[in-house]
């Protein structure tokens, strides 16, 4: 993926801060935030005991996008983007991509506004990728269904290789079904039944530490309970999911 500064993604980015945003006071402090931390910030946070650096950028200075970008770049450095999905678009925001992206409502050139429930690839794919997306499926929209997000987690594995893998990072107090089941003491609910099609799923949970946008993983206890905008801007716990494709039967 290349950069991208004034791409399409960007350009939506930017129209969608707002007047306000972009006023020069604004942007002032954007860059001299970024500066400061390119220059004095830590660069890299742990996730099971691997360094990643963070992905640092005047727009995203106060969001859990810090964190999602890498591990989004990460995860998808040196597949074919035929045998990638994007499920939200996210990435073109800041690169220019070659994958197929579905997106319910974002416009943009080449993504399919398709809505998740509704869509089924043609052949299994090696990565599927989706950041900040599935809080909103079922919730933010007519007519609301809490276990819409839920069932869509269910389907992502069908959609992979049996070698395939999935990567998926949900901000925790957004959607209090998904917060339940990723946090909560679940013993055998619905959310199980919905799910146990999941046997090898990885979850981890990053938590903001400070203003300074300095993330650091934390455990699931830790983890439960969290509020999406306090104490920080936008989210404050995300929530890190690693999941395995289907077997084939023979």
């Amino acid at each position: 993926m290349k950069r991208a500064w004034f791409s399409e993604g960007l350009r939506f980015a930017l129209r969608s801060l707002g007047k306000r945003s972009l006023n020069p006071f604004r942007l002032v402090h954007r860059v001299t935030w970024w500066a400061g931390r390119v220059l004095f910030g830590p660069r890299c946070f742990l996730l099971k005991n691997r360094q990643i650096p963070y992905f640092l950028h005047p727009l995203v200075i106060n969001t859990e996008r810090i964190v999602e970008i890498s591990l989004g770049r990460r995860f998808l450095e040196g597949e074919d983007p035929a045998e990638v999905l994007e499920i939200g678009n996210v990435l073109a925001v800041f690169s220019r991509v070659d994958h197929r992206v579905v997106d319910k409502y974002e416009p943009g050139s080449g993504v399919e506004n398709l809505d998740i429930m509704d869509f089924q690839p043609d052949e299994r794919l090696r990565r599927i990728l989706c950041l900040s997306t599935l809080e909103h499926v079922g919730i933010d929209e007519e007519p609301r269904d809490e276990r819409k997000a839920l069932l869509a987690l269910k389907k992502i594995p069908s959609w992979l290789t049996s070698e395939g893998e999935a990567l998926i990072t949900i901000p925790l107090g957004h959607h209090p079904r998904l917060d339940t089941w990723l946090t909560g003491e679940r013993g055998r609910t619905r959310e199980d039944e919905l799910t146990e099609s999941l046997p090898g799923a990885q979850i981890s949970f990053l938590q903001r530490q400070n203003a300074w946008n300095v993330w650091r993983q934390v455990d699931r206890g830790t983890a439960r309970g969290a509020r999406y905008g306090y104490p920080f801007a936008c989210a404050n716990v995300v929530a890190v999911i690693y999941l395995q494709g289907e077997t084939r039967q023979p």
